[in-house]
């Protein structure tokens, strides 16, 4: 695995599972083919503890609604007054 690149989520959960199952850490990596010393590393990093999923506050708005509020301000007409910069000039790249 290159360097700079994390376990993919569906990796991390194949290492859990597989500890879940009673193997070491070298046979864990041996089955999902990882280089040596990258189970362990992960075990590590998370205090051989399986994190917690993340969950968002029910405050924030979730994937689903940020787009449509996306989606319906780039419908909006470019002159609309309620657009932020309307009725401004397009920077067209001369003075």
């Amino acid at each position: 695995m290159p360097k700079g690149y994390g376990l993919s989520e569906a990796m991390k959960d194949a290492i859990w599972r597989l500890r879940a199952e009673g193997l070491s850490d070298r046979e864990v990596g041996r089955r999902l083919g990882l280089p040596g010393g990258s189970v362990s590393n992960h075990l590590t990093r998370t205090g051989g503890i399986r994190p917690r999923p993340g969950r968002r506050a029910e405050r924030c708005l979730s994937f689903e609604e940020r787009e449509e509020i996306s989606r319906a301000i780039a419908r909006r007409p470019i002159g609309s007054a309620d657009r932020p910069g309307a009725g401004a000039r397009a920077y067209d790249g001369r003075a």
